[in-house]
């Protein structure tokens, strides 16, 4: 059943263009009893490999599986040693890095990882796989700034290799910060199990940082008065006594 979403052409195999539902059923066929800890992670990426799959594509059946089945994930601990194997595992696969790639550029397969977080509706399982993936993108880059020390020690400068580290570290950084306030947000959505929506049918505990940024300076705050005002009797109560809790000392 699987197989017909593949197809082989010129010695690569190409995932087939599939619905969403299917796409995450590819990811769980392939790489749900790798996270399970059942079945080798090396030989799974080996027999890829030498099928001649293009790496960017399983990354991304890897990672929307991932990010759909955040709930089993949470319950499986050992899942997240088990994706950082396969992170670490597939960014050695020929064709994973892009032979094209400027050092002094973000790397485009750790964007892809970076755009698929940034996309998710399940923060939690986005958070663990930013952290995951900004270790391995920091232990790869650092494999190959070392290989350029003597560079760096006849130049006196930085090499290509660790300028592609600090800017990657950036993007890392920053979208980390971006998932955690996502997760406190989405958390406080989710409180009493209530779901306030703003006129839509989509609940606003749907939220991602791609949403969030398309939605402007004011998304958050539309937000959060908006479930203020669904999941509490007197919200202008509320207001008032913060303003009185973080307002200026009275003299004694």
């Amino acid at each position: 059943m699987f197989l017909d979403f593949l197809e082989y052409e010129k010695e690569t195999v190409h995932v087939k263009k599939v619905d969403e539902e299917e796409y995450v059923a590819l990811g769980n066929f392939f790489f749900w009893k790798c996270l399970c800890g059942k079945c080798s992670v090396k030989e799974m990426c080996h027999l890829l490999e030498s099928a001649g799959v293009r790496p960017q594509q399983f990354l991304s059946l890897l990672l929307s599986m991932w990010l759909f089945r955040e709930k089993d994930i949470l319950k499986n601990q050992e899942s997240i040693s088990f994706l950082h194997s396969l992170l670490s595992i597939l960014i050695k696969m020929k064709g994973a890095i892009d032979v094209s790639w400027d050092f002094q550029s973000v790397s485009p397969w750790w964007q892809q990882v970076r755009t698929a977080c940034a996309q998710a509706e399940n923060i939690g399982a986005a958070l663990l796989a930013a952290l995951i993936g900004r270790s391995v993108s920091t232990s790869v880059t650092n494999s190959l700034a070392e290989k350029d020390i003597q560079e760096i020690e006849a130049s006196d400068g930085m090499t290509d290799s660790w300028e592609a580290l600090s800017l990657d570290m950036e993007h890392w950084n920053m979208l980390l910060r971006q998932l955690e306030d996502c997760l406190v947000l989405q958390t406080l959505l989710q409180n009493k199990g209530n779901k306030p929506t703003c006129g839509h049918s989509e609940p606003l505990s749907r939220i991602s940082v791609k949403k969030l940024l398309e939605g402007g300076r004011g998304k958050s705050l539309l937000i959060c008065v908006t479930w203020l005002n669904f999941a509490v009797e007197d919200p202008h109560g509320v207001i008032h006594q913060g303003n009185m809790s973080f307002g200026p000392a009275r003299p004694n």
